[in-house]
């Protein structure tokens, strides 16, 4: 039988998909034990839940813009385009700000001759799991005095100086979504030690509706759909599913805000036991990888920030040229095994988006990344063997 990998992976039991049904019907407050766990975990003095990592970065900026007169939010130039949708939605001024390609971070000296006195906030993104310089981002927001909004979408369990990625911004948001650290089919998680912050959120996300019983039924059919399907032994259908959208780069600023219902709050607290256990596996992958790939002067492998422990949601690799990248996917992609050219575009070329930018011109760091960019998967279902497969493709493409 063939095995296809998805790209990324965060395995949900059926069981716990089961408990997520009972839980709606009973209505017995699960979504408060998963706050209570998350608390624990990331010692954070707050911590609400909402229906997604868009929904959390919308309302965290939110937060912040009613506590100032400021208007300008910077970016990284190359990130998802869900950052892009919920900043856009905002109605705030929007900076982009070109990355490194050697960290997949901020370009720090480019950030720190854009920041002025009308930035609100700077949202620094710990793409793929690899954790941002924060002591340097922190220290360039305070020169000026602004907010530190800090992405952590993709690193949930990450470490910086031994403080929680997620933790150390003013504001910090996570995603659980499909194949994230934490998943709960769909979801988002805003942390923060501020209590003016705090307060605010807490009335704003009152205003929202719940999500209706239909949608936890699409849920638990595509749940379903996911847990019987994303084994490599069976993934082959669900990647061929539409309704999934599995991979998909959406902009979309006009997205729908729902609190977080029972039904996704009891798959969270089962899922959440085995975040740290996924995270090592996912960091024991990237070490393989980094192993084999690491000596091939022809690749470039971004480095994780000293005295960080990223947890690489995905392995990223950049190629020479945009054309290896592409024989290199297209090698992967025939033998099935995940990889991915991740996001298609820097921010700055997305249809629709520029009206919300006040900086034009070229990000060649968020272009260079854009071309050449692989990501490989990391996740439980990853065996030595496929590693053993991927690197002899990529070595192949490049010798």
């Amino acid at each position: 039988m063939y095995r296809t990998l998805p790209p990324t992976a965060a395995p949900i039991l059926f069981r716990d998909l089961l408990y997520g049904v009972f839980s709606a019907l009973s209505n017995n407050g699960a979504e408060n034990k998963f706050k209570d766990q998350i608390q624990e975990y990331f010692k954070a003095k707050h911590v609400f839940l909402v229906s997604s990592g868009k929904a959390a970065l919308y309302l965290a900026l939110n937060a912040m813009e009613q506590s100032s007169h400021r208007n300008e939010v910077i970016i990284p130039a190359y990130s998802s385009f869900c950052l892009a949708s919920a900043v856009a939605r905002t109605g705030l001024s929007i900076k982009l700000c070109d990355i490194d390609p050697e960290t997949l971070d901020f370009d720090l000296a480019k950030l720190k001759s854009i920041i002025t006195e009308k930035t609100l906030a700077i949202i620094p993104v710990h793409n793929y799991g690899l954790v941002c310089n924060m002591r340097e981002i922190q220290r360039l927001a305070l020169e000026k005095g602004a907010y530190v909004l800090e992405d952590s979408a993709q690193a949930a369990g990450a470490l910086f100086e031994n403080r929680k990625a997620g933790t150390i911004g003013d504001i910090g948001i996570l995603s659980l979504g499909r194949g994230k650290n934490i998943c709960t089919l769909g979801g988002g998680v805003i942390l923060s030690d501020k209590e003016p912050f705090a307060r605010w959120i807490a009335e704003a996300i009152k205003n929202y509706p719940k999500e209706s019983a239909a949608s936890d039924m699409v849920s638990f059919v595509s749940g379903v759909a996911l847990s019987l399907l994303l084994n490599p032994e069976r993934y082959t259908m669900p990647s061929k599913l539409p309704f999934l959208n599995l991979g998909a780069n959406i902009f979309d600023p006009n997205f729908k805000i729902f609190r977080f219902p029972s039904f996704k709050g009891e798959i969270g607290h089962k899922t959440f036991l085995y975040l740290d256990k996924y995270n090592e596996i996912r960091i024991q992958n990237a070490r393989l990888f980094n192993n084999h790939l690491g000596e091939n002067n022809l690749l470039r492998i971004p480095k994780p920030t000293p005295d960080s422990r990223s947890v690489y949601l995905r392995f990223p690799v950049l190629f020479r040229i945009k054309e290896e990248r592409e024989k290199a996917f297209q090698g992967l992609n025939q033998n099935r095994l995940g990889a991915s050219t991740s996001y298609p575009t820097p921010l700055n070329q997305i249809g629709g988006f520029t009206k919300y930018l006040t900086n034009d011109g070229n990000f060649p760091g968020a272009q260079f990344v854009s071309d050449r960019i692989l990501t490989l998967p990391t996740h439980p279902y990853v065996k030595e063997s496929d590693i053993e497969k991927i690197v002899s493709i990529v070595h192949s493409v490049t010798g």
